[in-house]
Protein backbone atom coordinates (compact mmCIF):
# COMPACT_ATOMS: atom_id res chain seq x y z
CA UNK A 1 0.00 0.00 0.00
CA UNK A 2 1.60 3.33 -0.76
CA UNK A 3 1.90 5.96 1.88
CA UNK A 4 1.12 9.83 0.41
CA UNK A 5 4.30 10.70 0.55
CA UNK A 6 5.21 7.88 -2.09
CA UNK A 7 2.21 9.29 -4.22
CA UNK A 8 3.98 12.23 -3.74
CA UNK A 9 7.17 11.55 -5.41
CA UNK A 10 5.33 9.39 -8.01
CA UNK A 11 3.93 12.10 -9.49
CA UNK A 12 7.05 14.24 -8.77
CA UNK A 13 8.26 14.32 -12.29
CA UNK A 14 4.95 15.65 -13.51
CA UNK A 15 6.11 19.33 -13.82
CA UNK A 16 3.00 21.50 -11.40
CA UNK A 17 0.26 18.80 -12.03
CA UNK A 18 -0.70 19.85 -9.04
CA UNK A 19 -2.41 23.12 -10.49
CA UNK A 20 -3.95 24.10 -13.79
CA UNK A 21 -3.31 27.32 -15.57
CA UNK A 22 -6.87 29.26 -16.16
CA UNK A 23 -5.53 32.38 -17.37
CA UNK A 24 -2.12 34.02 -17.67
CA UNK A 25 -0.66 37.00 -16.22
CA UNK A 26 2.71 38.49 -15.55
CA UNK A 27 1.94 40.61 -11.96
CA UNK A 28 -0.39 38.47 -9.72
CA UNK A 29 0.19 34.81 -9.20
CA UNK A 30 -3.35 33.63 -8.06
CA UNK A 31 -4.38 30.67 -6.68
CA UNK A 32 -7.89 28.92 -6.60
CA UNK A 33 -8.83 25.68 -4.54
CA UNK A 34 -13.07 24.65 -5.01
CA UNK A 35 -14.09 21.19 -5.78
CA UNK A 36 -15.45 21.54 -9.27
CA UNK A 37 -16.51 17.59 -9.52
CA UNK A 38 -19.85 17.73 -7.27
CA UNK A 39 -22.97 17.71 -9.12
CA UNK A 40 -23.98 21.37 -8.78
CA UNK A 41 -25.31 24.54 -10.93
CA UNK A 42 -22.65 26.69 -9.52
CA UNK A 43 -20.02 28.95 -11.15
CA UNK A 44 -16.78 27.74 -10.85
CA UNK A 45 -13.52 29.80 -11.18
CA UNK A 46 -12.94 29.02 -14.96
CA UNK A 47 -15.78 31.24 -14.95
CA UNK A 48 -14.11 33.69 -12.99
CA UNK A 49 -10.93 33.51 -14.64
CA UNK A 50 -11.84 36.21 -17.58
CA UNK A 51 -13.20 38.60 -15.44
CA UNK A 52 -10.08 39.13 -13.80
CA UNK A 53 -8.12 41.88 -14.51
CA UNK A 54 -4.78 41.87 -17.00
CA UNK A 55 -1.75 40.77 -15.43
CA UNK A 56 -3.61 38.29 -12.98
CA UNK A 57 -2.37 34.85 -13.47
CA UNK A 58 -4.90 32.46 -12.40
CA UNK A 59 -4.25 28.64 -11.12
CA UNK A 60 -6.97 26.01 -9.90
CA UNK A 61 -5.80 23.06 -7.63
CA UNK A 62 -5.83 19.50 -9.30
CA UNK A 63 -7.04 16.92 -7.09
CA UNK A 64 -4.14 14.54 -6.18
CA UNK A 65 -4.11 10.87 -6.89
CA UNK A 66 -5.96 8.39 -4.55
CA UNK A 67 -3.64 5.90 -2.69
CA UNK A 68 -3.74 2.27 -2.75
CA UNK A 69 -7.04 2.09 0.08
CA UNK A 70 -8.93 4.46 -1.90
CA UNK A 71 -8.05 7.24 0.20
CA UNK A 72 -6.47 11.14 0.41
CA UNK A 73 -6.02 12.45 3.51
CA UNK A 74 -5.72 16.68 4.27
CA UNK A 75 -1.72 16.41 4.24
CA UNK A 76 -1.87 14.49 1.09
CA UNK A 77 -3.76 17.41 -0.72
CA UNK A 78 -1.87 20.01 1.00
CA UNK A 79 1.48 18.16 0.23
CA UNK A 80 0.34 17.74 -3.49
CA UNK A 81 -0.45 21.17 -3.92
CA UNK A 82 2.29 22.91 -2.25
CA UNK A 83 5.15 20.40 -3.69
CA UNK A 84 5.61 22.77 -6.81
CA UNK A 85 3.84 25.93 -6.83
CA UNK A 86 2.95 27.88 -9.88
CA UNK A 87 5.46 30.78 -11.11
CA UNK A 88 6.55 33.39 -11.08
CA UNK A 89 6.91 34.10 -7.61
CA UNK A 90 5.92 34.95 -5.04
CA UNK A 91 2.12 33.96 -4.78
CA UNK A 92 0.12 37.00 -4.13
CA UNK A 93 -3.14 35.27 -2.88
CA UNK A 94 -4.84 32.61 -2.11
CA UNK A 95 -9.18 32.22 -2.94
CA UNK A 96 -10.72 29.92 -1.37
CA UNK A 97 -14.74 28.75 -2.17
CA UNK A 98 -16.99 27.00 -0.32
CA UNK A 99 -15.07 23.90 1.33
CA UNK A 100 -12.00 25.58 -0.14
CA UNK A 101 -11.61 27.85 2.04
CA UNK A 102 -10.73 25.49 4.54
CA UNK A 103 -7.80 24.15 2.42
CA UNK A 104 -7.00 27.45 1.31
CA UNK A 105 -6.10 28.66 4.97
CA UNK A 106 -3.73 25.96 5.83
CA UNK A 107 -1.66 26.33 2.03
CA UNK A 108 -1.59 29.98 2.75
CA UNK A 109 0.32 29.32 5.90
CA UNK A 110 2.87 26.77 4.47
CA UNK A 111 3.28 29.58 1.25
CA UNK A 112 4.39 31.95 3.83
CA UNK A 113 6.22 30.05 5.62
CA UNK A 114 8.18 29.36 1.90
CA UNK A 115 8.59 32.55 0.56
CA UNK A 116 8.61 34.67 3.38
CA UNK A 117 5.90 36.66 2.59
CA UNK A 118 2.17 35.87 3.33
CA UNK A 119 0.00 36.15 0.52
CA UNK A 120 -3.15 37.44 0.49
CA UNK A 121 -5.99 35.23 1.86
CA UNK A 122 -9.73 35.73 -0.13
CA UNK A 123 -12.59 33.49 0.83
CA UNK A 124 -16.11 33.35 -0.99
CA UNK A 125 -18.76 31.98 0.85
CA UNK A 126 -16.37 29.69 3.38
CA UNK A 127 -17.97 26.61 4.62
CA UNK A 128 -16.59 23.61 7.08
CA UNK A 129 -17.97 20.49 5.35
CA UNK A 130 -21.14 19.06 7.82
CA UNK A 131 -23.83 16.70 8.13
CA UNK A 132 -26.61 20.03 6.80
CA UNK A 133 -23.65 20.65 3.36
CA UNK A 134 -23.12 16.87 2.78
CA UNK A 135 -27.00 16.37 3.07
CA UNK A 136 -27.30 19.06 0.23
CA UNK A 137 -25.27 18.31 -2.15
CA UNK A 138 -26.23 14.64 -1.73
CA UNK A 139 -29.89 15.95 -2.68
CA UNK A 140 -28.53 17.95 -5.76
CA UNK A 141 -26.50 14.87 -7.36
CA UNK A 142 -29.51 12.92 -6.99
CA UNK A 143 -31.96 15.32 -8.73
CA UNK A 144 -29.16 15.53 -11.46
CA UNK A 145 -30.25 11.56 -12.15
CA UNK A 146 -33.18 12.63 -14.48
CA UNK A 147 -34.53 8.63 -14.74
CA UNK A 148 -35.69 8.71 -11.10
CA UNK A 149 -39.14 10.22 -10.60
CA UNK A 150 -40.18 12.89 -8.10
CA UNK A 151 -41.22 10.68 -5.52
CA UNK A 152 -37.92 8.56 -5.88
CA UNK A 153 -35.47 11.42 -5.14
CA UNK A 154 -38.14 11.98 -1.87
CA UNK A 155 -37.90 8.45 -0.35
CA UNK A 156 -34.05 8.15 -0.84
CA UNK A 157 -33.63 11.30 0.76
CA UNK A 158 -35.92 10.64 3.23
CA UNK A 159 -33.58 7.04 3.64
CA UNK A 160 -30.36 8.95 3.62
CA UNK A 161 -31.93 11.26 6.41
CA UNK A 162 -32.71 8.67 8.30
CA UNK A 163 -29.25 7.14 8.43
CA UNK A 164 -27.21 9.82 8.91
CA UNK A 165 -29.32 10.50 11.82
CA UNK A 166 -27.78 7.19 13.41
CA UNK A 167 -24.12 8.36 12.99
CA UNK A 168 -24.42 11.38 15.23
CA UNK A 169 -21.21 13.31 14.59
CA UNK A 170 -19.12 10.84 12.44
CA UNK A 171 -18.74 12.60 9.50
CA UNK A 172 -16.75 9.37 8.32
CA UNK A 173 -19.75 7.62 8.63
CA UNK A 174 -21.73 10.26 7.15
CA UNK A 175 -20.22 10.13 4.09
CA UNK A 176 -20.18 6.18 3.66
CA UNK A 177 -23.64 5.94 4.02
CA UNK A 178 -24.29 8.83 1.21
CA UNK A 179 -21.63 7.13 -1.40
CA UNK A 180 -23.80 3.98 -0.85
CA UNK A 181 -27.02 5.48 -1.52
CA UNK A 182 -25.08 7.09 -4.89
CA UNK A 183 -24.21 4.44 -5.95
CA UNK A 184 -27.76 2.51 -5.57
CA UNK A 185 -29.35 5.23 -7.01
CA UNK A 186 -26.94 5.84 -9.85
CA UNK A 187 -26.94 1.99 -10.82
CA UNK A 188 -30.37 2.18 -11.35
CA UNK A 189 -30.86 5.10 -13.28
CA UNK A 190 -28.21 4.02 -15.64
CA UNK A 191 -30.07 1.07 -15.90
CA UNK A 192 -33.03 2.77 -16.93
CA UNK A 193 -31.82 5.09 -19.30
CA UNK A 194 -29.98 2.05 -20.95
CA UNK A 195 -26.24 3.17 -20.08
CA UNK A 196 -23.47 0.36 -19.59
CA UNK A 197 -22.72 0.23 -15.98
CA UNK A 198 -19.18 0.61 -16.69
CA UNK A 199 -19.44 4.07 -18.70
CA UNK A 200 -21.88 5.31 -15.69
CA UNK A 201 -19.13 4.06 -13.32
CA UNK A 202 -17.18 7.34 -14.17
CA UNK A 203 -19.80 9.59 -13.02
CA UNK A 204 -19.87 7.59 -9.33
CA UNK A 205 -16.03 7.95 -9.28
CA UNK A 206 -16.71 11.56 -9.88
CA UNK A 207 -18.85 11.90 -6.86
CA UNK A 208 -16.54 9.42 -4.64
CA UNK A 209 -13.99 12.16 -5.74
CA UNK A 210 -15.77 14.89 -4.57
CA UNK A 211 -16.66 13.04 -1.27
CA UNK A 212 -12.96 12.38 -0.50
CA UNK A 213 -12.42 16.40 -0.73
CA UNK A 214 -14.99 16.85 1.83
CA UNK A 215 -13.71 14.23 4.34
CA UNK A 216 -9.90 15.45 4.07
CA UNK A 217 -11.08 19.27 4.39
CA UNK A 218 -13.73 18.37 7.35
CA UNK A 219 -10.19 16.96 9.15
CA UNK A 220 -8.65 20.07 8.99
CA UNK A 221 -12.18 22.21 9.83
CA UNK A 222 -11.50 23.11 13.13
CA UNK A 223 -7.29 23.95 12.75
CA UNK A 224 -8.46 26.03 9.60
CA UNK A 225 -7.09 29.60 10.14
CA UNK A 226 -9.38 32.72 8.70
CA UNK A 227 -8.75 35.08 10.73
CA UNK A 228 -6.11 36.91 8.38
CA UNK A 229 -8.75 36.42 5.51
CA UNK A 230 -11.05 38.89 3.61
CA UNK A 231 -14.19 37.00 3.64
CA UNK A 232 -16.77 37.73 1.04
CA UNK A 233 -19.81 36.37 1.16
CA UNK A 234 -23.42 35.70 -1.32
CA UNK A 235 -26.52 37.25 -0.01
CA UNK A 236 -27.95 33.96 0.66
CA UNK A 237 -25.26 33.26 3.15
CA UNK A 238 -25.17 34.05 6.85
CA UNK A 239 -22.16 34.98 8.67
CA UNK A 240 -20.27 32.46 10.54
CA UNK A 241 -19.85 32.75 14.03
CA UNK A 242 -16.42 31.77 13.77
CA UNK A 243 -15.61 34.56 10.86
CA UNK A 244 -13.04 37.14 11.56
CA UNK A 245 -11.11 39.87 10.22
CA UNK A 246 -12.40 41.68 7.06
CA UNK A 247 -15.97 40.33 6.22
CA UNK A 248 -17.77 41.78 2.89
CA UNK A 249 -21.37 41.43 2.42
CA UNK A 250 -22.45 41.20 -1.00
CA UNK A 251 -26.12 40.97 -3.09
CA UNK A 252 -24.76 38.81 -5.23
CA UNK A 253 -26.05 35.20 -5.30
CA UNK A 254 -24.11 32.31 -4.45
CA UNK A 255 -24.63 29.97 -7.64
CA UNK A 256 -23.25 33.42 -9.35
CA UNK A 257 -20.35 34.66 -7.12
CA UNK A 258 -17.24 32.92 -9.70
CA UNK A 259 -19.35 34.68 -12.54
CA UNK A 260 -19.59 37.99 -10.79
CA UNK A 261 -17.96 41.05 -12.02
CA UNK A 262 -18.77 42.85 -9.16
CA UNK A 263 -16.40 39.92 -6.97
CA UNK A 264 -14.27 40.07 -9.18
CA UNK A 265 -13.93 44.18 -9.09
CA UNK A 266 -13.37 43.27 -5.27
CA UNK A 267 -10.79 40.84 -5.88
CA UNK A 268 -8.48 42.73 -7.92
CA UNK A 269 -9.50 45.98 -5.00
CA UNK A 270 -7.68 43.47 -2.68
CA UNK A 271 -4.91 42.87 -5.01
CA UNK A 272 -3.96 46.37 -5.18
CA UNK A 273 -4.29 47.16 -2.04
CA UNK A 274 -7.59 49.30 -1.69
CA UNK A 275 -9.42 46.64 0.36
CA UNK A 276 -8.02 46.48 4.23
CA UNK A 277 -7.78 44.10 6.43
Amino acid sequence: MGSDLETTRQFACDRRIGWRPLVDGDEWTVLALDCELSARPIAGFPDFAPLLPVGCSLWQGVHPPVTADGSASAEAYLRWWSFDLPSPPPVTAVLGFCSGSVFAAALANRIADRQGTRPSLILLDPGRPDRMSLEHDFRRAVIALATLSEQEHGALTARVTSELDRWGGDFGGMVDSVVAAYEWASRVAFERAGIDLSAGAELVSVFDSYTRYLRAAQSLATRAEWSPAITILSADRDPLADITGTVIRTGVRRDDLLRSREIAGLVRDILLGGVER
